[in-house]
């Protein structure tokens, strides 16, 4: 594993969530969480996805990566300060295991989803089912 790699630790008790965020012009996305072992600031690696997609249905996919969140979202439903419109829980689900690299993500949830995410251009990333 590469020195700039992080990985979480298996049966860590880690998450990833999917919230459905519709905004206040009456567009939505999905925000896709992923929650790292080792992280003294609780921020959650996050991707931006088109709605209706979920990451663990789709053979391949692309997401846009955005700014960490911070892990009260793995909780949080409802208005979000700001006006930046309102989030719904689509799925929360135990994360086994997340490597990230500057330009690769493997991740391994709980039900047996695998995906490595390969970063296309910045801030894109192209994500694939792995067998």
């Amino acid at each position: 594993m590469p020195l700039d790699a992080r990985e979480s630790v298996p049966g860590s008790g880690r998450s990833s969530v999917l919230l459905e965020h519709a905004l206040p012009d009456g567009t939505r996305h999905l925000d896709w969480m992923l929650e790292r072992a080792s992280n003294a600031e609780r921020r959650l690696v996050t991707f931006r996805l088109e709605s209706g997609l979920d990451p663990c249905e789709e053979p391949v996919f692309e997401a846009e990566r955005i700014g960490d969140h911070r892990a009260a979202y793995l909780e949080f439903e409802g208005e979000v300060s700001g006006g930046r419109g309102v989030v719904r829980r689509v799925w929360r689900r135990p994360l086994l295991s997340l490597i990230e690299t500057p330009s690769v993500h493997r991740i391994e949830l709980a039900d047996g989803v695998r995906l490595t995410g390969t970063m296309v251009r910045d801030p894109i990333w192209r994500f694939a089912r792995a067998s």
